[in-house]
């Protein structure tokens, strides 16, 4: 009894194994593909997603590896993903399921062979098995470096033999990750303009083609864009209507044209100081703050797109304090913060085509409101400075 428990323990031990991507065979007949779909109408899912399809018709197996699954119901969810923290896993599913989810949301799915050897669909199967194990399926994700997409290149390198494909990805892309995510957002421009808030210098680096593929689209369309090809042709497994969504008319660049004019004009007809110094308070504040949690993710973000944000030269945390002016007691000090943001606000609107960091058109009316209003508070101060003297 005890020789054939040993052996029992044994056979578990080696199927365990055997199932958990260690010597894992297919037949000649495998293929390996990629599959992408295409924008979703939610936010997180507006840029697309990437996945690998391994496909075995002798052996039965039909999976898909998707690097994009994360758990809305993790602990200080929002909390984590901000600050960089947030785990992403890479799940296994069977491609009829992983498709019928796609077909219920309408969005296209295309599939891209992969052009491989027998031993490195092997290789890469392994790879896949492996990484879905338990204590290795976690990863920290990053918008730009490390996603479902950039995963799979990161794959593909480290397992097929053949690096010419590989060679020209360091060439530039010849376009900045900004602008690369400003084609997926032109329906969704609200959300555009609190991406382009909060995403700093890094957004404006000029990508290569490698770092442009950290978009669905990027990846597809350069698996077998140039003379040596990674994969075949793109077939079509489903074709969503993909109904271009209506822009909203309510757009942020109107809305703050709107409010910028009317405080302006406001301020310029209306005499009631408890009025003016509310508004002042208003813009001043708003602005402190969001420099505030913009500072913040950047000091405690650990996503590079975050960091070193020029939006920081307009929404400067120091508002905070000078919006209470009034409370202050040095003149002098009020008087020269106020001319020197107002002199320096007027500079970031004439030379913001050469500041390094793109500026979404929706800020500029609101730096041009602070500006007027900066100066403004300089005449008072100065004049009641005069006054008192």
């Amino acid at each position: 009894m005890k020789k054939i428990a040993k052996y029992l323990i044994v056979l578990i031990i080696l199927t365990h194994f055997c199932t958990n991507g260690y010597s894992l065979q297919l037949s000649d007949q495998a293929e390996i593909s990629l599959l992408t779909c295409s924008p979703g109408i939610e936010l997180y899912s507006i840029f697309g997603h990437s996945a690998i399809r391994v496909w075995d018709p002798v052996s039965g197996i039909d999976y898909v590896y998707n690097y994009g699954v994360f758990d809305f119901n993790t602990p200080n969810f929002y909390m984590k993903f901000v600050k960089g923290k947030l785990l992403y896993q890479i799940d296994r599913t069977s491609f009829n399921i992983f498709v019928y989810g796609y077909i219920q949301e309408d969005r296209s799915v295309y599939q891209q062979i992969l052009i491989l050897s027998k031993k490195e669909k092997e290789q890469i199967f392994s790879a896949l098995e492996t990484n879905y194990l338990p204590q290795n399926r976690y990863y920290l994700y990053d918008f730009f470096y490390n996603n479902c997409c950039t995963k799979i290149i990161d794959l593909l390198e480290s397992q097929v033999k053949d690096k010419n494909w590989f060679l020209h990805l360091d060439n530039p892309a010849n376009m900045t990750f900004r602008q690369n995510i400003t084609v997926y957002l032109s329906s969704k421009e609200w959300a555009k303009f609190g991406i382009d808030l909060v995403m700093g210098l890094q957004a404006d680096k000029k990508m290569s083609i490698r770092e442009s593929m950290f978009l669905p689209d990027n990846l597809m369309n350069n698996l077998n864009g140039n003379s040596f090809k990674l994969a075949g042709n793109i077939v079509t497994l489903f074709k969503g209507s993909n109904i271009p969504p209506k822009r909203n008319m309510a757009n942020p660049n109107r809305i703050m044209w709107i409010i910028s004019i009317i405080i302006i004009l406001t301020t310029l007809i209306i005499k009631s100081e408890k009025t003016i110094i509310f508004i002042d308070k208003t813009i001043f504040l708003t602005t402190g703050f969001f420099g505030v949690f913009l500072l913040i993710l950047w000091l405690g973000s650990e996503h590079e797109s975050l960091k070193y944000n020029l939006n920081l030269l307009w929404t400067i945390p120091s508002n905070v304090v000078f919006a209470f002016r009034r409370k202050l007691k040095n003149n002098k000090m009020n008087k020269y913060y106020f001319l020197c943001y107002g002199i320096f606000l007027l500079f970031i609107l004439i030379f913001r085509k050469v500041i390094p960091q793109e500026f979404n058109k929706a800020a500029i009316p609101i730096i041009l409101l602070l500006s007027f209003r900066s100066f403004v508070l300089f005449r008072q101060v100065e004049k009641t400075a005069r006054h008192i003297n």
